[in-house]
């Protein structure tokens, strides 16, 4: 999830509550890390987030989990490499470094509507 700005994160998860089924189920990946966002030089960016943000508004406002439900899925490798300079890693890895970013699901179910 990229979005960092509080409403509309808001409003994503909003619509995607409201376009959910009764006791429907929201599957997401995350970037694991502490809450920050990170730009790379192309403009992209990427927020990093942690479980225990999950349990808070905004999430919690529209979505329920469980802690069992976390799972690490992966890792993403972006090392800099001296063949290509116009590619930059955001966290400063060369190539050869170890892990960078752990990629966590989580599954969101859907609170009722009250």
């Amino acid at each position: 999830m990229e979005l960092d700005d509080p409403k509309k994160l808001d409003d994503y998860l909003r619509l995607v509550h409201h376009c959910l089924k009764k006791d429907g189920i929201f599957v997401a990946l995350f970037m694991k890390g502490a809450h920050r966002v990170i730009y790379f030089p192309d403009g992209r960016k990427r927020v990093l987030w942690e479980p225990d943000d999950m349990v808070r508004s905004p999430f919690s406002d529209y979505f329920t989990i469980e802690n069992e439900n976390i799972l690490d899925h992966g890792y993403s490798y972006m090392p800099e490499d001296p063949r290509r300079p116009d590619i930059k890693n955001p966290l400063g890895a060369k190539t050869g470094d170890e892990l960078q970013i752990t990629i966590f699901q989580m599954l969101f179910k859907k609170r009722h509507e009250t």
